[in-house]
């Protein structure tokens, strides 16, 4: 196993890659997950925002995020997705895994809730079924019966129904756990896990976790399945973590899991925004402001959606991005202030904000120093861009134990924060 932070690169000496190890990193560098370089002495790996963990035929690569730390990471996730119940597990997370490993954290979460819904009892339901049986069962099929009758059978052809734990709730939990398995680094859980999936195995049929299979599941959802809720969210938070070179076949190259902090990072805003802003402010969440902004060729561009827009008493007060870069190390890309501008061009906003993980308290910058851009467009007006780091951990100590809210005495530093 080697071991790479987020947003970093490092040469690992002795490492190679096989053919099908080079099909792979051509996928992850197209989805802009991590960049992969191979030399005759070994392999250079440049991570992006992704963390997990990728496999290749001979080693394991494991991408861990800045916030080094399981319970942070946990309530960050908890929070944000509003998974709240699974900061139940906190302890039990502390003593069995190794710290940042985000796969392991979510399938221990994972195992956790279906050792609970074993305990409990799975879900059963009744099923259809045909088949040739040494007793009446249900309704006896007549039309099939005469075409036994002549060859001498003995077995009744009948239909009935039957109460099996072998539906589509059970076979997403199982399909989950068998494409996670190869992903796992701590063996104790890999254990666990083999554990689990063996017993779901005895009755339940193996299938490839789809999307449709989460469709399905969708539609036909019911009160009885209500105490599942926790479980399928995991495996549905996990399912999108999974990459799938040919998904729904056995044609997968690796087994790979990577979650995005940078979409995680833009929601974890959004919600926080949300719940901490003054009654009087109004914030939209990725709401389209048009398309009114012609491109070089004369042709209009594609409906835009900034992340955050900001109005107070229907009056514009500011629009936003979420960048989860390091801009403390590095200057400000040009194409983000160029996607800023145009974003406020179009919305008529004369400020603007660029949120971003920071390490730094960077409320306690003198007002001349802050970060802010003036950029004078041709008409005269002036757009102001305001580069403004937020202390990801501290924001996520304000979060409180359960993971359901911002914990009141924190709101006021966080509208500081958000609204200075």
């Amino acid at each position: 196993m080697i071991k790479i932070k987020e947003w970093s690169k490092k040469f690992f000496p002795g490492y190679h890659l096989s053919p099908r190890d080079e099909l792979h990193i051509m996928d992850l560098a197209k989805r802009g997950s991590v960049y992969i370089n191979s030399f005759s002495s070994g392999i250079q790996v440049e991570s992006t925002s992704f963390i997990g963990t990728v496999s290749f035929d001979n080693f394991q690569l494991v991408i861990y995020p800045k916030i080094n730390n399981n319970k942070k990471l946990l309530k960050l996730i908890s929070y944000t997705l509003e998974l709240e119940d699974i900061l139940t597990y906190e302890k039990y997370l502390e003593s069995n895994l190794n710290e940042g490993l985000v796969t392991d954290l979510l399938v221990a979460c994972l195992i956790k809730e279906i050792e609970a819904l074993i305990q409990k009892g799975l879900l059963k339901r009744y099923r259809e079924r045909e088949e040739n049986v040494s007793f009446i069962r249900g309704k006896v099929q007549f039309s099939r019966m005469a075409g036994q009758y002549a060859k001498a059978s003995m077995a009744l052809p009948c239909r009935y129904e039957d109460l099996t734990i072998n539906i589509l709730e059970n076979r997403i939990l199982l399909a989950t756990l068998n494409q996670v398995l190869p992903l796992i680094s701590s063996a104790p859980l890999k254990h666990k896990t083999q554990f689990v999936k063996d017993m779901l195995s005895k009755e339940v049929s193996h299938c490839l976790l789809s999307k449709e299979m989460f469709d399905e599941l969708n539609r036909n959802k019911d009160r009885l399945a209500g105490y599942y809720e926790k479980a399928f969210e995991l495996c549905y938070l996990i399912y999108n973590g999974l990459m799938f070179e040919y998904e729904g076949s056995t044609k997968s190259l690796h087994p790979s899991f990577l979650i995005d902090m940078n979409q995680l990072f833009e929601r974890f805003i959004a919600k926080a925004l949300q719940e901490v802003a003054p009654k009087e402010v109004d914030i939209y969440y990725q709401k389209s402001i048009g398309s009114y902004y012609y491109n070089s060729s004369n042709k209009k561009a594609s409906t835009m959606y900034p992340d955050y827009q900001v109005y107070k008493e229907n009056t514009e007060l500011f629009i936003a991005d979420a960048k989860y870069k390091l801009y403390d190390e590095i200057r400000v890309s040009q194409s983000d202030l160029y996607q800023l501008t145009v974003y406020s061009m179009v919305g008529n906003f004369s400020k603007a904000v660029i949120y971003y993980p920071s390490d730094k308290d960077n409320r306690k910058k003198e007002k001349d120093k802050n970060d802010t851009l003036r950029l004078t467009l041709p008409d005269g007006k002036a757009i102001y861009i305001t580069l403004m780091g937020l202390p990801l951990e501290e924001l996520i100590e304000s979060i409180s134990h359960d993971g359901s809210t911002i914990i009141s005495e924190y709101k006021e530093n966080l509208i500081e924060y958000f609204f200075k």
